[in-house]
């Protein structure tokens, strides 16, 4: 990963053109130096925040929509799940899961809204998605 400081590193060698190699060292551990020194300062303040109880990586806005869309899904869970008899795993197994071996896991993931990782377990026949989502699996064959 670049940082946003290194095109300031080059900037600042590029006013040495023609000078010492040392001159220019000399300016790239200056801003190297800074640099560490800034990401210091971040995680330091992070670090307060935290102790503070409040992580700004964490909550907010982020949270707010995720708990919103797992509140949704659990909804529609319950709602599948008055009528059980809809809820058959060998049926997904036997009619879905052939349809979709061939499906990328990032298209599946894509479709279905689901993770890549439990989209690979549910093609590896490791898990089996919940009915209300059977749909969308089918849709991607």
């Amino acid at each position: 990963m670049k940082y946003p400081a290194t095109k300031a590193v080059w900037s600042a060698a590029s006013c040495f053109v023609g000078a010492t190699r040392s001159t220019v060292e000399t300016a790239r551990v200056s801003a190297t130096s800074k640099i560490v020194h800034f990401v210091a300062a971040v995680h330091s303040a992070l670090s307060e925040l935290r102790d503070a109880g409040q992580d700004p990586a964490h909550g907010g806005t982020a949270a707010r929509k995720r708990g919103a869309r797992i509140a949704e899904r659990l909804k529609a869970n319950m709602a599948w799940d008055r009528d059980l008899s809809q809820y058959d795993p060998e049926t997904f197994r036997r009619e879905v899961l052939p349809a979709i071996q061939d499906v990328t896991l990032s298209e599946l993931a894509r479709r279905t809204g689901l993770t890549v990782q439990y989209c690979g377990l549910v093609r590896r026949g490791l898990r089996v998605p919940h009915p209300c989502q059977w749909d969308r699996f089918t849709a991607t064959s």
